[in-house]
């Protein structure tokens, strides 16, 4: 059976203190694993003009908000 998870990625200078959400991404699969595969080949494919990506999965889509880098 499949879930529903959402990948977070952002965008942030060197010291992680200034972030821009760069993809929001709705993903269904069978495991929070696989989920984290999947987002570590988003993060490896990232090519905006950040020196720092971050992401995390995320079960619950109330929660993303909450997630995202404040600008």
């Amino acid at each position: 059976m499949l879930s529903v998870f959402f990948i977070l990625i952002a965008g942030c200078d060197h010291d992680g203190a200034n972030c821009e959400t760069l993809d929001q991404v709705r993903f269904e699969t069978a495991s929070m694993a696989a989920c984290e595969a999947e987002l570590d080949r988003r993060l490896i494919a990232q090519t905006a003009m950040w020196p720092v990506f971050t992401g995390r999965c995320q079960a619950d889509q109330t929660q993303i908000a909450a997630l995202a880098p404040q600008h």
